[in-house]
């Protein structure tokens, strides 16, 4: 699985934390229950090896951190970079 699949609609996006239950319940990324994920958990929840990932983001979010870049930007951003560098 890549986070441009799980960015498929709003509703699998959040700001400010790491990712959350369908309930709205802050959770771990990694937690089965986990549902909508900012940028940085889904990246979290997709790979196991995150650093290459991270990386990509790092240089595409520039001068942002991608954790600022999720939480400042339209859902429709999100998906556009996701799908650019095909993570």
């Amino acid at each position: 699985m890549k986070v441009r699949d799980i960015f498929t609609d709003p509703s699998r996006w959040c700001r400010i934390t790491y990712a959350i239950t369908q309930d709205g319940v802050l959770c771990h990324p990694g937690e089965p229950q986990a549902y909508s994920f900012c940028l940085v958990g889904a990246v979290m929840h997709c790979y196991e090896d995150t650093l290459p990932v991270m990386q990509k983001l790092e240089k595409a979010c520039d001068p942002l951190t991608p954790t600022l870049y999720n939480d400042t930007k339209s859902f429709r951003e999100i998906q556009k970079l996701v799908q650019e560098l095909d993570i």
